[in-house]
């Protein structure tokens, strides 16, 4: 008996998060912050910020991370060190 072997689809992986560390800080953020958690915090965030929503959940999985003027921003109007939000020191 042959046995035929076909050609296996190319697989697509989910796409690494590069910046996971980032988007910890930032749930925690957020967090502290007052934004609802949950299924709409997206929505919340990227109407908060006048992002898309992809952007928004770009950060939020860790995926992208914002201008550093937008980051400042956040930083400011969450009450958290910018330092800590980039870096995660201070």
């Amino acid at each position: 008996m042959c046995v035929l072997e076909l050609p296996q689809p190319e697989r697509r992986d989910m796409p690494q998060a590069p910046h996971k560390e980032f988007a910890k800080r930032l749930h925690q953020a957020w967090d502290y912050a007052g934004f609802a958690q949950g299924r709409h915090r997206t929505t919340t965030i990227a109407d908060h910020y006048e992002v898309s929503r992809e952007s928004a959940r770009k950060w939020a999985l860790g995926l992208s991370i914002p201008s550093p003027e937008r980051l400042k921003a956040m930083a400011v109007q969450m009450h958290v060190s910018y330092e800590w939000l980039s870096t995660g020191r201070g």
